[in-house]
């Protein structure tokens, strides 16, 4: 039995969990590699016109997994803790997937009040692909991968992405967190959904572009997790994604009590959640005294890199004029 994991949408958050929980099942995995243009275009063939990039992109991974894999991993997404959810897209995409690939099963990510995995709904499935699992082996299995997960997010609260906390997981010589190399170096927020900000292939690579240009570079994830949920001043309540929200907090963090120069935030063409959160950030951190400057990207498959790189340079050239000119 061959599984396959497509390397899109929440993979970038739960790729220890999933790894891990198979692996201690003993079923054999392939994940789909890093998007490539061919991987790409599958999915803008595949996919309805009106998804936003991500899912396409996610169609396209499906595709490349569909004929090297007994069966396909399809994650679907239902409740965020107590009143919050994941975008109507996602919510409705392991319909869609098991209609186009037939070999796909899913598995429901339903995040309590702790924003904790229910085993429920995956213990239905696993019997399919593991013929006679006994429920005691599904708890340990799942136990340990619940381990894995823990230790990858406490990797987060170090200083560390995701990206490279699930490298340094895995073995490898991920670099340290820290400052930008000189004294004079920027300090930029790169804000998003994880599958925009660690798919180098939908963000032609901007986190490395920041880094050549000795930018100091933070995330979402880099804020300590007390901070995730805050709301603005002037913010009545919670919007109805919780992900949207922790942006927005994220956004607080990095403009008030770990201050940075400037905030990019990343946003995929046809999302509604990120048309109404970029909408309020911008509005909040208008209304915020000195407050980094706000450069909005909007991501979708003829975004190219040289425009991409054009507009990020330009900004990093703002911040440096306004760090010059700051007393005057």
């Amino acid at each position: 039995m061959l599984l396959g994991i497509p390397r899109s949408l929440f993979f970038f958050y739960y790729n220890p969990f999933w790894t891990s929980l198979w692996r201690e099942l003993e079923v054999e995995c392939l994940v789909s590699p890093p998007t490539t243009p061919a991987i790409l275009q599958q999915g803008l063939e595949l996919a309805l016109d009106e998804f936003c990039l991500p899912v396409k992109v996610h169609y396209g991974h499906l595709a490349y997994l569909e004929n090297r894999v007994d069966l396909i991993f399809s994650p679907a997404f239902g409740r965020w803790g107590k009143r919050g959810h994941f975008c109507p897209k996602l919510k409705a995409i392991h319909d869609l997937v098991k209609h186009r690939f037939p070999r796909s099963i899913e598995f429901w990510h339903d995040l309590d009040e702790k924003e904790i995995l229910q085993p429920g709904p995956w213990w239905k499935a696993i019997p399919s692909i593991v013929p006679g699992v006994k429920r005691k082996r599904f708890r340990a299995a799942w136990g340990e991968a619940c381990r894995q997960q823990a230790a990858f997010q406490q990797l987060w609260v170090a200083g560390y992405n995701p990206a490279e906390a699930a490298a340094r997981l895995g073995g490898e010589n991920a670099a340290e967190p820290g400052e930008p190399e000189h004294p004079s170096g920027l300090k930029i927020a790169v804000l998003g959904h994880p599958y925009l900000v660690y798919d180098e292939a939908l963000n032609q690579q901007i986190l490395a572009l920041l880094h050549t240009k000795n930018v100091g570079v933070y995330t979402k994830e880099t804020i300590p997790p007390s901070a995730r949920k805050k709301l603005w001043p002037s913010q009545g309540k919670e919007v109805f994604w919780p992900l949207g929200q922790e942006l927005l907090a994220a956004a607080l963090h990095y403009s008030t009590a770990e201050r940075v120069d400037g905030i990019i935030f990343l946003t995929a063409c046809l999302c509604g959640p990120d048309a109404i959160t970029g909408e309020l950030l911008e509005k909040y951190m208008a209304r915020t005294d000195a407050a980094p400057a706000l450069l909005n990207l909007t991501l979708d498959e003829h975004t190219g890199r040289a425009g991409l790189e054009t507009r990020v340079e330009a900004f990093i050239d703002l911040l440096h004029w306004r760090k010059k000119n700051a007393a005057v």
